[in-house]
């Protein structure tokens, strides 16, 4: 008998508006969250407001953290690229 192969889901990617609602509604000011996290506010209301779309280094660390798009975060330092 044939198995069912189904795909993990996934969380759904959120907004840039939805973010800053979430950051409203818990009454957490984005200073505070990036302070916690380890980010630059700058970097992150960048990101937030879409100046940054979050490709590359921090501003892809802080997308990714959001939940504003996928991926994972790899050490720089370590990172090589498959050939």
């Amino acid at each position: 008998m044939a198995t069912k192969h189904t795909k993990p889901t996934q969380a759904p990617l959120k907004t840039r508006e939805q973010v800053r609602a979430e950051f409203r509604e818990a009454g957490v000011t984005v200073a505070e969250w990036s302070r916690l996290n380890g980010f630059k506010r700058d970097v992150v209301v960048a990101v937030l407001v879409g100046r940054l779309n979050g490709s590359y280094g921090e501003s892809h660390r802080v997308a990714v953290a959001l939940g504003l798009k996928r991926g994972y975060v790899a050490d720089p330092r370590t990172f090589k690229a498959v050939a």
